[in-house]
């Protein structure tokens, strides 16, 4: 319609208008624009310009200089940091000194009051006797004291010393009050306690400690102090002053008092009956028996003994059988490694079992047993056996000759030497010359010990007495019954532990009956080497601790006081050994024995074998094998034929020890006849 369009025509005029209006306000900001476009491009320009006259900037001065003054930024920030902390504790510290301060003041003020009354207390007044509160109080007590302790000493000193508290101190310096003054009466000069000796010191002391226990029973309603253990001291003593002593410590016991004795010393141990005796045992511990004079406990060994005795000297506790064991022993320690020069015995036993100890153990000398070590450790603390001084020591070694031998002398004193003779060691070598014995007269270890005898003889001008222990024991007597007539004469006695015996022509010889009084043999109650062939007198029966072959170990044979533990016979199986050994013996003549001998010998050596520990390696028990395989006939007959006759032997000793009667120790033994005038 017509008022449609003409409306439409309107807005169109004025939409028209407004984009007219819009257009010309476009213009007119894009002039603006240009303008301003202009003037930035002539700015631009401008700037162009002045930086391409202006002077380069180094980048790299600019930025070590940012660094520069970033790290000292830093740095003064953390000195600022550590300044407020130390000026915080400072200011506490500053706060704390000031409350200290402050109490200081306090403190010094009571001290003005109190200080005076504690000097006095205390003894230390400048220029005052120095007297303690307590002291003083105590004076009045301890005079009593020594009163009482006066009456003990007197009796103690045999009325030469009395005891006194000394009135005033040595100086104005030091302290005094509880000093104490002995007063002699044999010059009537008194001094200080001090200048007493040793032994008058101790029984000082010893009264004193009996003057307290009398002050206390009189003095503290109805105590009473019924027991007094005293330790050690009693060693500083002389005889008289000793026996003074006992009596003393001996009248307190009366009334059923106590008094017990802690001592080493050995004069001790011969009055005193009733004794508790402590002893170090070889496992490193100890153990408490009840004792009386001279007694050790029924299980006591040679290492008891030693701890037992070992404080007595010669002269003191003279020489026993268990002493000589003891030094046969000692000769089993191969000391040729040890001792530079022995001719002139400067050498002591302490000085060997020093030098042996400090080896490192394995390269200590060869021994017989662990346990020598044990021994050689109680030799060398002992006053007994530790200055002994040892010479000629001599030590043979010939597989080729078949020999094994060694000897020591061992000066017990001025007057007597004891020569030791080596027992066979662990040397398949000087086993081989043990079983010789069965078919040989003599081995060569035998004629060494009579030269070796002979030749310490010609040297020492003293008392002899001969011991060993195994072979040992056998080479013992031999030497003594075959020396010099002269040599004999001065022989004391023979010492044969557990050794085997000898032939009937050595039984029957002239030296050999001269010295048969003079020889002492002992055999453990289970013996089997010392049951070999014939002592031709009777032998002691020694109690050992172990059984069978193991009590052939003298660390196992008991002791009893000074002497072994004796037994009345040796058991059954001994006497059955005995009478194996000697019935498969007659069975066997010198031939067959010797051959026997060397070829079990031979066997066991076959694989480089050189001790008794080596045959059971399974390298030398596959030679012996092998050997025996390899071996003739005639020898395999033999072999088998004295092993056949070996197990008859002990088949036969068997049914007559069912039917026998018990041997009596001291029938002694028959003696094994020779085959062929050997043994």
């Amino acid at each position: 319609s017509l008022d449609a369009a003409l409306n439409e025509i309107a807005a169109l005029t004025s939409k028209k208008s407004r984009i007219e209006s819009a257009i010309n306000g476009a213009k007119m900001l894009a002039e603006q624009k240009e303008a301003q476009r202009a003037k930035l491009l002539g700015s631009i320009e401008s700037l162009q310009n002045e930086l391409m006259s202006a002077a380069p900037v180094d980048e790299a001065a600019v930025r070590a200089d940012y660094d520069r003054l970033y790290a000292r930024q830093e740095e003064l920030s953390l000195a600022a940091e550590q300044l407020t902390k130390r000026i915080a504790a400072n200011t506490a510290a500053y706060d704390a000194l000031t409350l200290d301060c402050r109490a200081i003041l306090e403190t010094d003020e009571r001290l003005k009051l109190v200080g005076p009354l504690a000097a006095t207390a205390s003894g230390t007044v400048t220029g005052r006797e120095k007297i303690a509160l307590e002291t003083y109080v105590q004076m009045t007590c301890f005079d009593r004291i020594l009163a009482r302790a006066s009456k003990r000493f007197m009796v103690m000193s045999e009325g030469q010393y009395e005891l006194r508290r000394r009135k005033e101190g040595n100086s104005r310096q030091s302290q005094s009050g509880l000093e104490i003054d002995v007063l002699d009466h044999y010059n009537g000069s008194a001094r200080s306690v001090s200048t007493l000796s040793g032994g008058e010191s101790f029984m000082a002391s010893l009264s004193l400690a009996l003057g307290l226990s009398d002050e206390i029973q009189s003095g503290a309603g109805g105590i009473k102090l019924d027991t007094m253990f005293v330790d050690e001291g009693f060693g500083s003593l002389s005889g008289d002053a000793l026996s003074q002593a006992i009596k003393v410590l001996m009248d307190l016991t009366c009334g059923n008092r106590l008094v017990g004795i802690i001592s080493h010393v050995g004069e001790l141990r011969e009055r005193i009956e009733k004794q508790l005796i402590v002893r170090k045992n070889a496992s490193g511990g100890s153990s408490v028996n009840i004792g009386g004079f001279s007694a050790v406990s029924e299980t006591s060994n040679l290492f008891d003994y030693i701890v037992w005795r070992g404080d007595l000297t010669l002269d003191k506790a003279p020489f026993t059988a268990v002493d000589g064991l003891i030094l046969s022993a000692f000769s089993y320690v191969h000391m040729d490694s040890l001792i530079k020069s022995d001719r002139d015995f400067t050498v002591t036993v302490k000085d060997v079992a020093n030098r042996f100890l400090r080896l490192p153990v394995g390269v200590r000398p060869r021994v017989r047993s662990k346990l020598d070590s044990t021994l050689l450790q109680l030799l060398r603390d002992s006053k007994r056996f530790g200055d002994m001084r040892i010479g000629f020591c001599r030590d043979v070694f010939d597989p080729d000759k078949e020999t094994q031998f060694a000897a020591v002398t061992i000066l017990l004193d001025e007057s007597e030497a004891l020569v030791a003779f080596r027992g066979t060691d662990a040397t398949l070598v000087g086993w081989k010359e043990d079983f010789n014995m069965s078919f040989q007269e003599v081995v060569p270890a035998q004629l060494a010990a009579v030269d070796y005898l002979e030749y310490v003889a010609s040297q020492l001008d003293c008392r002899l007495r001969v011991a060993g222990h195994s072979k040992g024991g056998n080479l013992a007597v031999f030497a003594a019954s075959q020396c010099k007539n002269s040599v004999q004469d001065r022989i004391i006695a023979v010492y044969n532990n557990d050794g085997p015996g000898f032939c009937e022509k050595i039984l029957g010889s002239e030296g050999y009956i001269r010295m048969l009084d003079k020889v002492n043999a002992f055999v453990p109650q289970d013996s089997v080497i010392g049951m070999l062939l014939d002592h031709g007198k009777a032998y002691t029966v020694v109690r050992s601790m172990q059984v069978g072959l193991s009590q052939h170990d003298p660390y196992t044979w008991t002791v009893k006081g000074p002497d072994f533990e004796r037994l009345e016979e040796v058991t059954r199986g001994s006497r059955m050994t005995e009478r194996v050994v000697e019935d498969w013996l007659e069975s066997l003549t010198n031939e067959e024995r010797g051959k026997f001998v060397d070829a079990v010998y031979e066997l066991v050596t076959s694989g480089g074998a050189s001790f008794t520990t080596d045959i059971g390696k399974l390298k030398n028990v596959l030679a012996a094998v092998k050997t025996y395989k390899g071996a003739d006939e005639s020898t395999k007959r033999m072999v088998t034929s004295a092993l056949k006759r070996l197990i008859r032997s002990a088949v036969n000793a068997f049914r007559k020890e069912g039917g026998q009667e018990k041997q009596p120790a001291a029938q002694g033994k028959r003696s094994v006849q020779p085959v062929n005038g050997r043994s």
